[in-house]
């Protein structure tokens, strides 16, 4: 009889079968048999999904649209381009505090990176518009 061998440092157990030689056994019937199946061990179970970090990254987005609106509605012409560091600041601080609430590792530079980035666009684009604004109303 002949017995194929189990992969050694493989992730399960193979199936092993041994052949009839022609001319042994009953009949001599040449046939392959399963010996027996082997037990590949306890199964794991994959972890649940990462909730996706979109929302705290648009969150960000939105807070820094809201506050450089303000500002510009608010704060004197002259001061809007001292106070738009300020709010960018406050997103910076913003992104990291809902990043780590979001308590997932994986991802969470790129997560940051993406908030203040879209942050600052959101802010140069409505500080954009204020500049024009101010310069053909003057």
């Amino acid at each position: 009889m002949r017995s194929l061998p189990a992969r050694a440092g493989g992730p399960c157990t193979h199936l092993r079968t041994t052949a009839n030689v022609r001319g042994a056994g009953a009949g001599g019937s040449g046939h392959a048999r399963a010996a027996r199946v082997g037990h590949n061990g306890s199964m794991t179970v994959p972890g649940l999904a990462p909730r996706g970090g979109l929302g705290g990254i648009v969150a960000v987005w939105v807070s820094a649209a809201v506050i450089a609106i303000a500002i510009g509605v608010i704060a004197p012409p002259d001061w809007r381009a001292a106070w738009m560091p300020v709010d960018l600041a406050f997103c910076v601080v913003l992104a990291f505090i809902i990043q780590l609430v979001y308590g997932h590792a994986e991802g969470f530079i790129r997560r940051v990176a993406a908030s203040v980035l879209g942050a600052l666009v959101v802010m140069g684009l409505i500080g954009l518009g204020l500049g024009l604004a101010s310069l053909f109303s003057a």
